[in-house]
């Protein structure tokens, strides 16, 4: 098996980067694709995510075609996506270490290029002709992804690509409509999807009634899913009546255009957070049990070699002010959470993460 890429990367034609399970995954694979683009600006990019992610690339013209796929395919389906994969790429690349992402590179690809963990996963350093070491707990998503352009010999940049839609201007004048039009705009995200890393209606209520205080018109986002409404529908009956509740309203474009006239973004370990921070928002991102080492809101124009937060506790660079409780979690004894059985659970280091905390990151960023 041949250990160098075949000439320089700007041969490969046909290119596909599995980018997939999650939005801030997409999200934060897209200065690999603007590398990629750079040194290939002839070849066709395909981006391959699971079924209701592509908004996420909206607009993104360093990709020629976004792929979707079930989470959990049934045989049809996954034997026709086999058939569209097989030998389809001169390279593909793989963002993720898990099997099924590593898989369908090794399928599509007569070139494999993918993030590999340590231990007992030889078949995927097999199959492929260059690995990236996946690291868990100490470099930042957007420098492994940089890794893996270097594997090919391609500089790779850590600026995040946001999405854009023609119309989305237009749609978020028509929800802000009826508002206070002189008022600075905050955005919370209350809800990050896994209850893990939801923080205490205590909380957000004490952060809204602060930020009312200084003359902030309050507009929460959000997905829109049944389990994020009932949480929401929770949360809205302690917060002040004013708040503008906005989510399952806007696209992934229409929250990027809301983030840019916005003066403060306040939210927890989840891809609104990313997008805040790509935009150049002061961010005020909480987090539990996740290390921000790796997942933390990269800030606009930030270079760093491994990550923009190293240590334990708040952190700030540039735009973006990391809130991550120092005290270890009083069911296994860790700061950051290493029981993946008990993630479907409420996280006692978000319960814990006091609001006083939270409002003197939030005084610092303004």
């Amino acid at each position: 098996m041949p250990t160098r890429p075949p000439g320089s990367a700007g041969r490969f034609r046909r290119i596909l980067v599995v980018a997939a399970p999650a939005h801030g995954d997409i999200l934060l694979a897209t200065p690999l694709l603007a590398s990629l683009r750079r040194a290939c600006p002839d070849a066709v990019i395909h981006v391959l995510v699971y079924r209701g992610q592509a908004g996420i690339l909206a607009g993104n013209d360093d990709v020629d075609e976004v792929l979707t796929a079930s989470k959990h395919p049934g045989f049809g389906e996954s034997l026709g996506l086999l058939r569209r994969l097989l030998r389809n790429y001169d390279l593909a690349i793989s963002t993720k270490h898990t099997d099924r992402a590593v898989g369908y590179a090794v399928l599509a690809g007569r070139w494999r290029v993918a993030s590999v963990p340590p231990g007992r996963h030889a078949w995927k350093r097999r199959l492929t002709q260059a690995q990236v070491l996946y690291d868990h707990y100490g470099t930042h998503t957007i420098v492994q992804n940089a890794s893996l352009a270097a594997a090919l010999g391609i500089d790779c940049p850590p600026d995040v690509r946001l999405p854009t839609a023609p119309d989305a201007a237009s749609v978020v004048d028509r929800l802000l409509a009826g508002g206070d039009a002189g008022a600075p705009l905050a955005v919370l995200h209350l809800n990050p999807g896994l209850p893990h890393k939801r923080w205490t209606f205590a909380g957000w209520a004490a952060v809204a009634a602060f930020l009312q205080r200084r003359g902030f018109r309050l507009v929460l986002t959000g997905d829109g899913s049944r389990g994020e409404a009932e949480y929401l529908d929770e949360a809205t009956r302690q917060v002040p009546a004013s708040v503008t509740n906005l989510a399952g309203q806007l696209r992934f474009a229409d929250v990027t255009e809301l983030l840019r006239r916005c003066r403060l973004y306040v939210g927890t370990d989840t891809v609104t957070s990313h997008l805040a921070a790509a935009a150049g928002v002061p961010t005020v991102a909480l987090f539990g049990p996740e290390t921000p080492r790796v997942w933390g809101p990269w800030p606009r124009g930030g270079r760093y070699e491994k990550t923009p937060f190293p240590g334990p506790g708040n952190q700030r660079a540039g735009n973006v002010l990391v809130v991550q409780s120092t005290e270890p979690c009083p069911t296994c004894r860790q700061a950051e959470c290493l029981r993946r059985s008990e993630r479907e659970r409420s996280c006692l280091l978000m319960q814990n993460l006091g609001s006083g905390q939270v409002l003197e990151a939030i005084t610092q960023m303004l």
